[in-house]
């Protein structure tokens, strides 16, 4: 009989972070030699401030969500696939 593996309390968020983490370290190491002097648009540094903002406080909503609303924890230690949505 096949033992069944645990699901991951994490998981694929680490990796996601990571490679995020990375893709904007190197962007930055580029603008930094000015290979990506145009990609700069000051015109709209408010606006992507803004939909910044909005989109941490909407990715906390949904961790909170997940993690205290629909107790992902709780299905994770048992082995179970929440297929309810958050």
């Amino acid at each position: 009989m096949k033992e069944k593996r645990k699901m991951s309390y994490l998981g694929v968020g680490p990796i996601f972070v990571i490679v995020g983490g990375i893709m904007v370290y190197i962007a930055k190491l580029l603008s930094e030699i000015s290979l990506l002097q145009n990609a700069h648009f000051t015109s709209i540094d408010s606006l992507m401030l803004v939909i910044s903002i909005f989109l941490i406080v909407l990715g906390f909503i949904i961790w909170f969500m997940g993690a205290f609303i629909s107790k992902i924890d709780k299905h994770i230690s048992k082995n179970q696939l929440v297929t309810t949505g958050i």
